[in-house]
C-alpha cells in the first residue's frame, strides 16, 4: 500500500514504516529513499518498521537484489528492522545474511520495543520527512 519516513533529531533516528500490502516494487523505492536519508545524515541509526504490514508480497529475488545494490554512505550505518510475522522475519534475516559483509550492522527484531532496546531509545519524537506512496 505504502511507506513514509520519520526523523527524530533528538535521537538522531530514523524510521521508515511499510503499511498494508508490500510489493517488490514498493519496498525497493522505500529502501531506496532511506538510503539517501541515512546516507546525507552521517551517525544517523535507522529502523525499518513492517509491523504495520499486512500482506508481505516480496519475493526472494527482490531480497537479493536490495542485498546486491550498492552499499553507499550509509552501509555503516546501524539499522533494525523489525518483522513481526515468521514470514517478514525470515526474508529480513535472509537479508541480513546476505549483507552481513557489506552492512555489518543490521538486525532483526520482531517488536518495535525491541529495536528501541537495542538501540538505547526510550522516548523517540518522530516528525515525518518522506510521504506516504501506495
Amino acid at each position: 500500500m505504502g511507506y513514509w519516513a520519520e526523523f527524530d533529531a533528538v535521537n538522531g533516528l530514523f524510521r521508515f514504516t511499510a503499511e498494508g500490502r508490500v510489493t517488490d516494487e514498493v519496498l525497493l523505492e522505500g529502501i531506496t529513499e532511506s538510503r539517501r536519508f541515512l546516507a546525507s545524515h552521517p551517525g544517523v541509526r535507522g529502523i525499518c518498521d513492517f509491523s504495520r504490514v499486512t500482506e508481505f508480497d516480496v519475493s526472494s529475488e527482490g531480497i537479493r537484489g536490495l542485498a546486491r545494490s550498492e552499499s553507499g554512505a550509509e552501509a555503516d550505518a546501524v539499522v533494525i528492522i523489525v518483522a513481526p510475522s515468521d514470514l517478514m522475519y525470515g526474508m529480513s534475516r535472509m537479508y541480513s545474511m546476505l549483507t552481513e559483509e557489506r552492512r555489518p550492522n543490521r538486525h532483526v527484531v520482531r517488536t518495535m520495543e525491541e529495536a528501541y532496546e537495542l538501540l538505547g531509545v526510550t522516548s523517540p519524537q518522530f516528525v515525518r520527512v518522506v510521504g506516504s506512496s501506495g
